[in-house]
């Protein structure tokens, strides 16, 4: 990913069925694990960090890392579907504190 004709962010997802079941085992997710990334393209302070930290536990995994440039890669591991679309829809609503547009209903997306 590239902004502003900036490499940010170049990242390949090749692991085999192994590895996958290697890492939801090291996460304690177990067979059902889902694998989620988010991206999010800003500049500034990160007040929000804290309360997504705050997401990892009872089960999921969230880890969140700085870009090169302009931005956060937002990595988590949830035991299965359920959890995953609860982690996401925790943090748009963290995130939507400081980026109302994040707010909005997936529906309508």
């Amino acid at each position: 990913m590239r902004l502003a004709g900036e490499l940010v962010l170049r990242e390949r997802f090749e692991q085999s069925g192994a590895e996958l079941k290697a890492l939801a085992a090291l996460s304690g997710s177990g067979p059902k694990a889902c694998f989620g990334n988010a991206l999010l393209i800003a500049e500034g302070e990160a007040p929000w960090l804290p309360a997504v930290a705050a997401l990892h536990g009872d089960g999921t995994w969230v880890g969140v890392s700085p870009l090169r440039k302009g931005g956060w890669s937002i990595k988590f591991v949830a035991p299965d579907s359920i959890r995953l679309r609860q982690t996401v829809n925790a943090l748009r609503e963290i995130l939507a504190a400081q980026y109302p547009k994040l707010g909005c209903a997936t529906r309508k997306l």
